[in-house]
């Protein structure tokens, strides 16, 4: 991420849908790949975004359902709730046994 001018490129690899919140708006970015390892040539996924002040974006691991609940309470509580306490509430609402992971970052100009 760009600190300067809120610009950001995510390169993922078979990873989970990632959300961004953004001048009041939810965009869900899915990448077309395939995880590392599966194929000796794997394809590295590429998104770029910009995040104004106060956007965020939640990186999550496949065990984390990005589903429609989560981002609305996403987009309700963007200004009240800090990065780790949104990615505390990502990973509380997991309804599966699998791992879940959520990284979020929030674009704050000082």
């Amino acid at each position: 991420a760009n600190c300067n001018n809120g610009r950001c490129t995510l390169y993922k690899a078979g990873a989970a849908a990632t959300a961004v919140i953004n001048k009041g708006r939810i965009k869900k970015l899915y990448n077309d790949s395939l995880p590392i390892g599966i194929l000796k040539d794997t394809k590295i996924a590429k998104s770029e975004f910009a995040l104004e002040n106060g956007g965020m974006a939640a990186v999550v691991s496949d065990g984390v359902n990005l589903n429609e609940e989560i981002l609305c309470k996403m987009h309700m509580l963007n200004n009240k709730l800090s990065a780790e306490e949104f990615a505390q509430m990502i990973t509380d609402a997991a309804y599966n046994e699998d791992d879940a992971t959520a990284g979020v970052l929030r674009f704050t100009r000082i």
